[in-house]
């Protein structure tokens, strides 16, 4: 299907949904910068058909997988960030009914795995290599203990896919806890969220398995990966994507896709430490370059050399869309398409007179020549092949 102006207006609709985020698995967890699922639900309706391919280089929270297997289309993601393919892989796996009841007896003994009076004994290997930093103060050692005591809990699940899901439940209730709060609330708060966010998350499992089914699920699968790698994968080879459909990290804009910050905005890697992952680097690795950088040099280069190799696995008949925002639109929006033109991209529609624009805040989109500029708001561009 092309883009076409009847496609333009029903995403733009789309777009305006104003909901909390909800449905399928996409509250398991809160991905700074992630996709709205009604724009990505639109997006995968008006651009594919049922069976096609749909892929998402920079996966982040796995919203457009999700919605893929919910739409009946295949997907692959890839993503440099363990812990988005934690994320990712925990939101589209499938528990069976029996792995269900299995957590829900789990969430029964919270109360005694939780004890602060109880001892709590951690990996020497976490600690020394600085996973717990910050973890450990006189407002925090509690939080640092009570996890530990969750995490040596959900060892005695049964199976892979349960001891996953508990430590993305765990992880959830971890960030709503201690992710930009500087105190955070009492253990007994703690506990009682824990409960209520593996039974909700249940809940929506169970939601999602009923509305795909299992039987003749087309495949999703995640791949551990840079962008700047997607030529070298053979799940190309059998099938190219109908859709690329992704967020790549946004230029010159401060985003911690790897860090929470804990009483009063100091970082700390835990959230590998609960999902059992490693962290990769600095801030700068995440987001193709250093937002402080002159000209955004690094950031740029590594963009062309993302969509060069995602332009590899691309048919004519592809179409990729991208929704990214920028720290000073005026003259990063004109470098970030050139950088696509040296990447062998070429922009769908009529350009600058009709891009979508999304203020952040309002959940609200509209075109270029309406738009005021600033660093909290979205553009949706479409590309092809050139």
């Amino acid at each position: 299907m092309e883009r076409t102006e009847e496609v333009f207006e029903n995403l733009a609709r789309a777009a305006q949904d104003t909901r909390r985020v909800q449905g399928a698995t996409h509250r398991f967890y809160r991905y700074p910068a992630r996709f709205s699922p009604t724009f990505v639900q639109a997006a995968i309706e008006q651009l594919t058909e049922p069976g096609d391919l749909v892929f998402d280089p920079f996966l982040g929270g796995g919203t457009t997988l999700v919605e893929a297997m919910r739409l009946g289309r295949a997907g692959i993601g890839s993503d440099i960030n363990e812990l988005a393919v934690f994320i990712s892989q925990v939101k589209t796996t499938l528990l069976t009914e029996a792995a269900e009841q299995h957590l829900r007896q789990w969430t029964q003994g919270v109360g005694q795995y939780v004890n602060m009076q109880a001892p709590a004994d951690v990996d020497g290997t976490w600690r020394d290599s600085g996973y717990f930093k910050h973890m450990e103060s006189s407002g925090l050692w509690r939080y640092r203990k009570a996890i530990q005591q969750v995490l040596d809990a959900i060892g005695w699940l049964p199976d892979n896919a349960s001891r996953e899901f508990a430590r993305c439940a765990l992880l959830r209730t971890a960030q709503v806890a201690l992710d930009g709060k500087r105190s955070p609330p009492p253990i007994s708060t703690f506990r009682t969220r824990l409960v209520d966010y593996v039974s909700e998350m249940l809940d929506d499992m169970a939601a999602l398995r009923r509305e795909v089914g299992t039987d003749e699920r087309l495949p999703c699968r995640i791949l551990k990966q840079s962008a700047a790698e997607a030529h070298t994968s053979d799940l190309f080879r059998e099938q190219k994507p109908r859709l690329v459909l992704t967020s790549p990290p946004y230029p010159g804009v401060h985003v911690l896709y790897h860090r929470w910050q804990i009483g009063g905005r100091r970082e700390t890697a835990a959230p590998y430490w609960i999902a059992n992952k490693l962290d990769g680097d600095g801030e700068r690795y995440y987001t193709l370059g250093h937002r402080k950088e002159k000209g955004l040099a690094t950031y740029f280069r590594n963009l062309e050399a993302s969509f060069r190799s995602i332009a590899q696995v691309c048919s004519p008949e592809t179409i990729i869309v991208q929704v990214v925002a920028f720290s000073d639109p005026e003259w990063q929006l004109g470098r970030y398409l050139d950088a696509l033109n040296a990447a062998g991209l070429k922009e769908v529609g009529e350009g600058e007179q009709e891009r979508l624009w999304r203020d952040v805040p309002n959940r609200r989109w509209h075109a270029l020549s309406q738009a005021k500029h600033s660093s909290a708001r979205e553009v949706v561009l479409f590309h092809k092949v050139a």
